[in-house]
């Protein structure tokens, strides 16, 4: 991948190859088996294989009922930012149907 290239398209990318061969038909893949309600095994799997972007990039796994389900990010980038500026961030980049917009960010819980 190319240095700091934007993190959506190289997410894009990994999970294009990930769900397709190069003739773009669909890839199959096995899950393990779901265990409770709220395990995801393909959440799990995604999150692996975002792992494998950079060694700069991390991606986040949401515990249990909480959206987004992951995040992915380069950590370096979020050093030494205000708390205020990396929860917009957040809160921008999930689909618009999931965004939560806090009246006051000072009552959010620290990151």
């Amino acid at each position: 991948m190319i240095e700091n290239q934007d993190l959506s398209v190289e997410a894009f990318l990994v999970l294009r190859e990930l769900f397709f061969d190069a003739n773009a038909m669909p890839r199959s893949f096995n899950l393990r088996d779901k265990g409770i309600t709220q395990d995801d095994p393909f959440d799990e799997y995604i999150a692996q294989s975002l792992k494998r972007i950079a060694p700069d990039v991390e991606c986040i796994k949401a515990s249990s009922l909480t959206t987004p389900d992951l995040v992915l990010m380069r950590p370096e980038l979020c050093q030494g930012e205000r708390q205020e500026v990396l929860r917009f961030a957040l809160v921008v980049n999930v689909l618009p149907s999931e965004q939560v917009w806090p009246s006051d960010v000072s009552t959010c819980p620290p990151m």
